[in-house]
């Protein structure tokens, strides 16, 4: 939650100013960040969505084998947990092609 919010602030007040020349480059005055910086802030928020995604992901496999679910419910827990691992691969992948 930290993050988001010091993310917002980042993205709204402190990057670009005025903020429309974060996109429109005929913008001459005003000042943005190093690029560096950009990439920075973008890397750390995929880190910390992806640690956050696996980690709540995984929460639920440590107690799963002690419940006396059906064969066929854990099965199905296990597939969407497998699902959400894949989907975090694909972020880590996403930022690394980033």
């Amino acid at each position: 939650m930290a993050y988001s919010i010091l993310n917002l602030i980042f993205n709204l007040g402190i990057a670009c100013r005025p903020l429309a020349k974060a996109w429109d480059f005929r913008i001459t005055e005003g000042y943005c960040v190093p690029t560096e910086v950009i990439r920075a802030a973008s890397n750390t928020g995929s880190g910390v969505n992806i640690i956050t995604d696996v980690l709540l992901l995984l929460t639920p496999a440590v107690f799963l084998h002690k419940l006396n679910w059906p064969l066929c419910e854990r099965i199905f827990i296990c597939v969407l947990i497998g699902l959400g691992l894949f989907a975090s691969a694909w972020s880590i992948l996403k930022t690394v092609q980033v």
